[in-house]
């Protein structure tokens, strides 16, 4: 299990039970022109792709009558695929924030 926290402008912070994982967010290109909902892209960025890193590296090595891997290297590709998946989560908080209103549904507000 995994403790994920997204802290604006500082980022996002995984806790996987032994280490922590820091990732700062990309800066964007063009403007930023709303926020709202990128926290959310993060974590779904992440997540979706934490558990396909999983799913794959089951495929991978659950065919086999043994282990396919030292204790040491599972915790490599876990740390890696965690890093991986933070960087994936930022590009998709980085897009939320190109367009206006949540995921390009803006709505006009009336006074």
């Amino acid at each position: 299990s995994l403790a994920i926290s997204t802290i604006g402008r500082r980022g996002a912070v995984v806790y996987d039970g032994t280490r922590f994982y820091t990732k700062a967010p990309y800066n964007p290109q063009g403007k930023v022109v709303d926020t709202l909902g990128a926290g959310d892209s993060f974590l779904t960025g992440f997540i979706s792709t934490y558990y396909e890193g999983l799913e794959r590296y089951r495929s991978l090595c659950g065919t086999l009558d043994q282990p396919c891997t030292t204790p040491e290297d599972d915790l490599d590709y876990r740390a890696q695929l965690i890093e991986y998946a933070m960087s994936e989560g930022n590009l998709l908080a980085i897009r939320n924030c190109m367009v206006r209103g949540a995921f390009g549904c803006a709505q006009q507000l009336e006074d």
